[in-house]
């Protein structure tokens, strides 16, 4: 069953027989050169950059937050 746990990742709980077992925590994490790239697209002239994507507003409000866009 997923669960929520907070807007950078999910809460997988792992249950036998009924009963509770253990809990997992899975997020995605930005990849090491998106800062570069976005940087790269503004020197080119790219001033407005957007995210698109089909995941929970709220998870991608915090990945723009880290990012520092609006």
């Amino acid at each position: 069953a997923l669960a929520s746990s907070d807007a950078n990742s999910a809460e997988i709980l792992v249950a036998c027989d009924g009963r509770l077992i253990g809990r997992l925590a899975v997020g995605d994490g930005l990849r090491p050169e998106v800062r570069e790239t976005m940087d790269q697209l503004r020197a080119l002239g790219i001033a407005h950059l957007e995210i698109l994507s089909g995941d929970h507003a709220a998870a991608v409000q915090a990945v723009a937050d880290r990012l520092g866009l609006q």
